[in-house]
């Protein structure tokens, strides 16, 4: 393949096409650049640094078929700004070169002596037939090469040659020559280019230019095909591109962007990376798309393929969560995948983990109705009983949060509301007791690990403590008397006071979209405003509830339009029509033409993540 066909190649992701364009130019950019800087060692590096810098704007170049001048302009640039870095000019007869040890140190001398006398030699010829003698002797490269490279006629580089040769002498012209072929580059050129290359790359990720870092990583990957870190970086360079553009672009549709994401991804699982950043990556980017079911097994996959149970129980808990929220869209029935996952996990850490840190296998608290879907609620309480005899002493307040939500979950999945009041008012009056100088205030939850510590500080304090009475009356006794037919009034009430004591956003939203599900509307539109207050906006499915809570109460072209105004990871994960279609408030508008236009458009922007060939985990295999 000639030069155009080989940087077409390359720019449309063929693997091998730069390594041979290196090869074939690695030791033209070397003899250009030794004739610049007259140093072995720093023609190398310069030569490596103006292969590198074609490798990372190969695309800027205008004309393919003249790879070979753009590349001798870039190397000559790097030449120039060495040259200027320099305190001083290089002088001519200064030792550069490495000397091999083996010799001694007579023959040292003799080896420096003879390299200087070449050096000036070359030097003193004209800067044309500078270049002419060293390309053709350094590896002996054609006259046509040469022509090309220097972007000349091959009568011209005949003359340069001649006219040199004439200046030289016959003895010197042989020295020349045979100091020139004995310096050969080292066989791992090539490997350091792409080295150096992925360095770059690496610096660009970290400053997060992704679209850069992309590039960088995908010449290194033009080069050495299977280079893991290659494609680690790769992938990563495409998942941060495509967050950044989720969060820019409401209206995301870059389906492109998406499938390469996906498949680069997909390829550093491939080649065998047991990576949990990358993992949780592609789980995540599953799971914005609503393809739980997908998002979940690659992260099964990857955990089962783990030795060590501390990096293997993060991603089977994600796994969990993943399966579990297809619940919310309807997108599948993966109760089992949760209960299996959740049960690898308890085998996992060993029998003599400390109880309270075992405990922590049980947050968070939801993820635990998947046992009760499933009838098996009664291993559920064994579990949480004993690891509470042994350690509820030492529980924080968010411990016992998660204790009683546990409990109040398996009830409330089996439809035993009278239970699931009674759990979470036991809760809510003994959070309500502590003196705000109670110690168990201020002690900090703990992690599975020590290493997940600083992740765990933070739910703690008088401030947590109201939140979570506030998430217990609202979530879960308002809920339960609701569902019984008792009266609300009182529990409205005492969940107004207990927002005084925690005027904060998260609280609010809570009581808002608990309010709206117990057709509480005024409430619900009351809390959501205060939480848009607070907050700056509505965050998870706020935005849903606030509309249905304004069309239940007839404000209806103000619900429509906060509908409208709903795009991103609602729309992209299937939760916008899924509660659409469950909230009883929409039944007034479900069938109006504007708002079956509108679910249209949701699903087509569910679509932008679903499944193609390039991005299939079994075609990828």
């Amino acid at each position: 393949m000639n030069d155009a066909q080989l940087v077409e190649a390359c720019l449309e992701g063929d693997h091998r096409a730069y390594a041979v364009l290196v090869d074939r130019y690695r030791y033209p950019v070397f003899g250009l650049c030794l004739s610049y800087v007259k140093d072995f060692d720093a023609a190398e590096d310069t030569a490596q640094e103006a292969l590198i810098a074609a490798y990372l704007k190969l695309e800027s170049l205008p004309e393919p078929q003249k790879f070979g001048p753009w590349l001798r302009t870039i190397a000559a640039n790097q030449c120039r700004m060495w040259l200027r870095r320099q305190r001083r000019q290089v002088a001519i007869d200064e030792e550069m070169a490495v000397v091999d040890p083996a010799p001694s140190p007579a023959e040292q001398v003799l080896l420096r002596e003879r390299r200087q006398r070449v050096l000036a030699a070359v030097a003193r010829l004209s800067w044309p037939q500078q270049q002419a003698v060293v390309l053709f002797y350094l590896e002996g490269l054609s006259l046509k090469r040469i022509a090309a490279f220097l972007d000349v006629a091959v009568p011209t580089v005949e003359q340069r040659l001649y006219r040199a040769r004439l200046k030289l002498k016959e003895e010197m012209a042989t020295m020349v020559e045979e100091n020139l072929q004995e310096h050969r580059l080292p066989e791992d050129f090539t490997q350091e280019v792409v080295q150096e290359a992925l360095t770059r790359g690496q610096d660009l990720l970290q400053e997060r230019q992704w679209p850069e870092a992309r590039k960088a990583f995908n010449r290194v990957v033009a080069a050495v095909p299977d280079h893991l870190e290659a494609h680690r970086g790769l992938a990563l360079a495409f998942d941060g591109e495509t967050r950044e553009a989720l969060k820019q672009d409401e209206h995301f549709s870059d389906g492109r962007l998406l499938d390469n994401t996906f498949a680069a991804l997909h390829k550093v699982c491939e080649l065998g990376a047991d990576d949990p950043e990358i993992v949780r990556a592609l789980g995540q980017l599953y799971s914005h798309y609503g393809r739980h079911e997908e998002g979940g097994q690659c992260l099964e996959r990857a955990a089962d393929r783990l030795d060590d149970w501390r990096r293997s129980v993060p991603l089977y808990k994600m796994a969990i969560s993943v399966y579990y929220h297809s619940h919310y869209t309807g997108r599948g029935d993966h109760m089992e995948a949760c209960v299996r996952c959740h049960r690898r996990v308890r085998q996992l850490v060993p029998a003599d983990w400390p109880p309270r840190r075992r405990f922590a296998l049980w947050q968070p608290s939801g993820m635990s109705m998947a046992y009760a879907h499933l009838g098996l609620s009664q291993e559920v309480f064994d579990e949480l009983d004993a690891l509470k005899a042994q350690s509820e002493d030492e529980w924080s307040v968010e411990e016992h949060f998660q204790y009683y939500g546990i409990c109040s979950n398996q009830y409330r999945e089996m439809g035993r509301w009278d239970e699931v009041e009674e759990h979470s008012r036991a809760y809510v009056d003994w959070a309500k007791a502590l003196p705000t100088d109670d110690p168990r205030l201020q002690i900090r939850p703990l992690a599975l690990t020590e290493e997940g510590d600083e992740n765990a500080g933070a739910h703690n304090g008088d401030d947590f403590r109201w939140w979570t009475v506030c998430y217990a009356l609202a979530d879960r006794i308002l809920r339960a008397r609701h569902e019984t037919g008792r009266a609300t009034e009182d529990i409205l009430a005492e969940l107004d006071r207990a927002l005084d004591q925690h005027q904060s956003a998260g609280s609010y939203s809570i009581a808002g979209q608990s309010a709206c599900e117990t057709s509480h509307y005024s409430e619900a539109l009351s809390y959501l405003r205060q939480e848009e207050e607070l907050g700056g906006r509505l965050a998870n499915r706020g935005d849903i509830y606030l509309a249905a809570s304004l069309v239940a109460l007839g404000r209806v072209e103000e619900g429509k339009e906060r509908l409208r105004n709903i795009y991103g990871r609602l729309v992209a994960n299937g939760q916008c029509r899924s509660w659409f279609g469950k909230l009883d408030a929409f039944d007034a508008i479900r069938g109006d033409a504007d708002m079956v236009e509108l679910v249209d458009e949701w699903e087509r922007a569910e679509r932008v993540g679903a499944p193609t060939a390039s991005t299939n985990p079994r075609v990828m295999r």
